[in-house]
């Protein structure tokens, strides 16, 4: 038995045709209007009430924000029958690919949820926090320098000892010390930081546990003995692993920095720095479902859409503070403001099996533009000793971090294989508002322009977020 569907929307008659085992014949369009001819099983009621409602409630009822989001697109698009009737083998790929979804959806399949999931790619809205993550140690890194620059000038927390207490104090305590002592006015310097840790997932992103590293390395020149300026060269990497056996994230960063200190005889201090860097990244999205319920049967998906996008990330930061000294003890309350940009470029997606079920499903993504802005309110407190080769410092640092910007974000996508390349989007999670970072450490300062540290850190009262960090650095001073 043949039914004829003359539509100029096909989308009402072309679903349930398929849903119940309809084979297109041929499609001929007349002044725009598609016609299509299908076979079908016999004997077939010809009353065909479309399963519409069902799919829509289905789709809807996913149990995540970006699951229900490409159900909804996939509802949109697919339902048309253009990628069906396609010449591109690719879009009868995603026709196929979406009658699955639907017939699953008919039937009310459990699985469906897992495979909207799989297919929502929630997975991108890592590459933004891996990012940021990465410009933070950055960051740190040089406001560690910053700090053992103050300390070696004299000014604060050695310069509470008395000058005949270490051969050290008298080349670095009083006016023209720097210039004129054994110290050199330039120093260069090597600071690394490892962390790991993970984060929950939630209704909008996706869990992981992620490790990274980063080293820093840089020169800076005493201008004077309150004015300190430098360059750095920054080189990172991290890596991601999403639960559920999701995928995985990696990266790598470069960067160029600038950045200054004057600070002032009785313990005020302003620091700033600005970077630009570059971050590549490699992320491996796993499409893995398998569907068992519907008209159309049983289907396995097992696919990995590889990206390698690439990202433009500028950062700002400004720092007052104050150290007061009293007997060994230093006390040093501070304020700093950080900005970071991270420019994501667009990319496409590919899949590692081009031929075989949800190969239609890989991505193309917009480029997007991330913004964070954070005031980090904090105090550090620390115990100078002398000895016979130089200083001892053991310090403990508190900082009360708020997140002023890094919003939640629309991503833009489309899949690759949509004839009709309807819009649908990955929507971010929103960020931690407030948290505080704790470091604990211990530094020194040797007689012969040495000076080194290290510091443990972690990141407590945060909702989804547990990090622990070990840093450690190395400077030298020569004329």
């Amino acid at each position: 038995m043949q039914l004829r569907a003359n539509l100029g929307k096909p989308v009402k008659t072309w679903l349930p045709i398929v849903l119940l085992g309809g084979v297109p014949l041929f499609s001929q369009e007349w002044n725009g209007v598609l016609a299509q001819v299908y076979t079908l099983p016999s004997p077939v009621d010809q009353t065909l009430p479309p399963p519409r409602q069902t799919i829509i409630g289905a789709f809807a009822g996913a149990r995540n924000v970006n699951g229900g989001i490409v159900g909804a697109a996939i509802e949109t698009t697919c339902t048309t029958g253009s990628n069906q009737i396609s010449s591109q083998s690719l879009q009868q790929r995603f026709g196929s690919d979406c009658d699955r979804l639907f017939s699953a959806a008919q039937a009310g399949d459990p699985n469906l949820d897992r495979a909207l999931r799989r297919i929502a790619a929630e997975e991108i809205s890592a590459q933004n926090s891996a990012s940021l993550r990465n410009t933070r140690v950055r960051i740190a890194n040089l406001g560690q320098r910053l700090y053992s620059l103050r300390a070696a000038s004299g000014y604060a927390p050695y310069a509470s000892l008395d000058d005949s207490d270490v051969p050290l104090l008298h080349r670095t305590k009083g006016a023209g010390a720097s210039a004129d002592g054994d110290f050199g006015r330039m120093g260069v310097f090597l600071n690394g930081k490892y962390s790991r840790g993970d984060e929950q997932g939630d209704d909008r992103n996706p869990g992981f546990d992620f490790s990274a590293s980063a080293l820093t390395a840089g020169l800076d020149y005493r201008v004077s003995d309150a004015l300190v300026v430098g360059v750095a060269l920054d080189y990172a990497d991290g890596k991601a692993d999403f639960d559920d056996q999701a995928g995985e994230l990696d990266l790598r960063s470069y960067s160029l920095s600038v950045y200054s200190s004057l600070y002032t005889a009785d313990g005020l201090f302003v620091d700033a720095l600005i970077g630009f860097g570059r971050t590549d990244f490699r992320q491996d999205r796993n499409i893995d479902y398998s569907l068992s319920l519907g008209p159309l049967g049983a289907v396995s998906v097992n696919q990995v859409a590889s990206s390698e996008p690439e990202a433009e990330v500028f950062n700002a930061s400004l720092g007052v503070g104050y150290s007061l000294v009293r007997g060994g003890w230093t006390f040093a309350p501070s304020l700093r403001v950080d900005f970071v940009r991270n420019d994501v470029e667009g990319y496409q997606e590919k899949v590692s099996d081009p031929g075989a079920p949800g190969a239609g499903f890989a991505l193309t993504v917009d480029a997007v533009e991330f913004e964070s802005l954070t005031s980090n309110l904090g105090v550090q407190l620390g115990y100078a000793t002398s000895h016979s080769w130089g200083v001892l410092y053991p310090q403990a640092r508190l900082e009360w971090v708020h997140e002023f910007m890094d919003d939640s974000q629309i991503i833009g996508t489309r899949f690759n294989g949509d004839f009709n390349q309807q819009s649908l989007y990955v929507q971010t999670g929103d960020p931690d508002r407030n948290w505080i970072s704790l470091g604990l450490g211990v530094s020194a300062q040797w007689a012969d322009g040495k000076s080194g540290f290290i510091t443990y850190e972690t990141e407590i009262s945060r909702e989804n977020i547990t990090s622990n960090a070990l840093r450690l650095g190395l400077r030298v001073e020569f004329d």
